[in-house]
């Protein structure tokens, strides 16, 4: 007689949050519809710190290397400069291309700008594996995706601006 099996998952283990602010920020963008019908698709990139869930967030008219650097930039200005910064796997925060021939010569990593740009900050750049591990950027982003966007459309805003 077939019975059903329970199939068990991977544990994970849950990260304690960081003890003070400005140890680590976990760093996102969303592209989406954001003015809905009004305007044209933007950018939210959103910080959040990990201590004290303090929400830094601007829009981008797209997303790359400016916006990011950008936004760390008025993040920097605003808040001071973080030790940490979790990151997604894009391509924008930190390179997957193969070495070239220097780079194997000199045992470098290949970086991408904004990586050399926090490295000579002295930020270490933590590249997350799954965004549970960025689950506090997640979870704001998506309260942004339903609020912010009734609240643009009550008050009838078209541009980022």
């Amino acid at each position: 007689m077939w019975q059903r099996e329970c199939k068990s998952r991977k544990h994970r283990f849950w990260r304690p949050r960081c003890e003070c602010f400005g140890q680590t920020v976990q760093l996102d963008g969303s592209h989406h519809k954001w003015l809905e019908d009004r305007g044209h698709q933007l950018v939210l990139i959103t910080y959040i710190d990990d201590g004290t869930n303090r929400v830094f967030a601007k829009f981008y008219d797209y997303g790359g290397t400016i916006p990011a650097m950008d936004s760390f930039k008025r993040y920097i200005e605003k808040y001071g400069i973080t030790q940490a910064i979790y990151v997604d796997k894009h391509t924008t925060y930190n390179l997957t291309a193969k070495q070239t021939m220097e780079e194997q010569l000199e045992n470098g990593n290949p970086l991408s700008q904004f990586e050399r740009g926090l490295l000579e900050l002295g930020v270490n750049i933590i590249p997350a594996n799954s965004p549970q591990v960025k689950g506090r950027v997640e979870k704001v982003l998506r309260t942004f995706q339903d609020c912010l966007i009734k609240e643009m459309r009550l008050k009838d805003i078209k541009t980022k601006e």
